[in-house]
């Protein structure tokens, strides 16, 4: 277990009920590309599993996923489905990675201004025609992966330059790229609250990394110019919505002397 200098004494609890366990207790807190590579790397055996701190386990789901890519050598990596703690369903697989023109609709209101092309684009991402509830090949899995050692011997682990959000993206194309299959198994389910992970932070702080991170996936996937290009319309639209709140909002002093 790598224990990101949580607050809420988790190195502590572990140390005291699970001390056959290996704890990984960082005097602060490396976010989760760091702290999922310290994991990996502690760890041992033909298979990691990789979560975030707000997962819990039923129906003895992991050994159901260890049987099933123990029987399929050509997966790299194993997805399943999602429940809320409040019952709703749902599952984090995607068709691709975000082009540069479905990031910049993604996350400007220009997805307002194209509407018809964002939702195209993004029902193809989501895999809009499908419900999740039957097994598939998927390109991308998130939040809860578990690995075979030997496509993450292959393909590298998370790239460090992320803090939160495009790490899965990256990684599950590298591994794609070499040679490797993904595969969501609709059996079993984990239980996920939700942004517990990053609910401790403020949201400032998880905007600017929310925007490095998708910076650093875009130069890194499209180049310089498209990252530069994308990011500089974003930080345009930014601007354009604040001066709208602002105008919105304004309200002129009368002039006392002058009745106006």
């Amino acid at each position: 277990m790598v224990d990101n200098a949580s607050p809420d004494g988790s190195a502590e609890m572990m140390r005291e009920k699970f001390p056959q366990a290996r704890l990984i207790a960082n005097p602060e807190n490396v976010y989760v590309a760091r702290g999922f590579n310290l994991g990996l790397r502690a760890s041992q055996g033909r298979y990691a599993f990789i979560g975030d701190a707000d997962l819990e386990f039923t129906d003895n789901l992991l050994g159901r996923m260890v049987e099933f890519m123990d029987q399929n050598k050509t997966l790299a990596a194993l997805g399943c489905p999602f429940y809320y703690p409040d019952g709703r369903f749902f599952s984090q697989c995607y068709s691709r990675d975000h082009t540069w023109l479905f990031s910049l609709l993604n996350f400007s209101f220009l997805s307002k201004v194209f509407s018809g092309a964002y939702r195209k684009m993004r029902h193809h991402f989501e895999y809009g025609d499908w419900d999740r509830k039957s097994s598939r090949y998927v390109d991308i899995i998130d939040t809860a992966i578990l690995y075979r050692r030997a496509a993450l011997d292959q393909s590298g682990l998370y790239d460090e330059k992320f803090n939160f959000y495009g790490i899965q993206n990256d990684i599950c194309l590298r591994i794609r790229e070499a040679g490797w299959g993904l595969y969501y198994l609709y059996e079993g389910h984990l239980i996920h609250a939700q942004h517990q992970s990053v609910g401790k932070e403020s949201w400032s702080k998880i905007s600017a990394f929310y925007r490095r991170d998708i910076a650093h996936y875009l130069r890194k996937r499209y180049g310089l110019l498209a990252s530069s290009m994308v990011m500089g319309l974003l930080q345009f639209t930014r601007f354009l919505l604040r001066a709208a709140i602002f105008v919105r909002l304004y309200k002129p002093r009368k002039n006392i002397a002058f009745g106006t």
